[in-house]
């Protein structure tokens, strides 16, 4: 019985442990998706709840690893980069400080306009943004805490600087 027991529990904890956590191109896109706060004018309110990323020393263009925050979480950072989505496949990009008084927001001109791309390449999510219909970055999307508060994704940049093959 012992022998019995001792296995189920052994083929249990591979069962469990196999399963992958990676997060998935319809999550992530439901999660965007989800994200969207605008009315239906067809006016785009670029500070209708923006993912956030602190840019301290320019983290956001040179870091390798950036972290996306849920709007409804206020980071420490007095400089910020802030993707609002406005459909799940496209977002306006903008600057913010507040630190100094007062309070700054930049205005979106059309190279802060992005499309992203989702992609699941060799087990791994891969996001793509681009302007203007030009690759700007790649990320590989390591995951997605949506039952924290705030909620973070996290992307790793890469080194790509063209479309991956389709």
């Amino acid at each position: 019985m012992r022998f019995l027991f001792l296995i189920i529990l052994i083929i249990s904890a591979q069962f469990a442990f196999s399963q992958s956590n990676a997060p998935t191109k319809k999550q992530l896109l439901k999660t965007f998706k989800n994200s969207i706060r605008q009315d239906k004018s067809g006016w785009i309110s670029p500070t209708s709840n923006p993912w956030v990323i602190c840019n301290r020393d320019s983290a956001f263009y040179k870091a390798d690893t950036i972290e996306l925050y849920s709007a409804n979480f206020h980071i420490e950072c007095c400089n910020s980069i802030n993707w609002t989505f406005y459909k799940k496949d496209a977002f306006v990009l903008t600057r913010m400080k507040i630190c100094e008084e007062p309070t700054t927001i930049s205005a979106p001109k059309a190279e802060d306009f992005f499309t992203i791309q989702v992609r699941e390449i060799d087990g791994e999510l891969i996001l793509e943004t681009f302007c203007q219909a030009q690759l700007v970055d790649t990320y590989k999307v390591l995951k997605i805490e949506k039952n924290t508060y705030p909620k973070c994704i996290t992307l790793v940049r890469l080194a790509i600087k063209r479309p991956l093959p389709k």
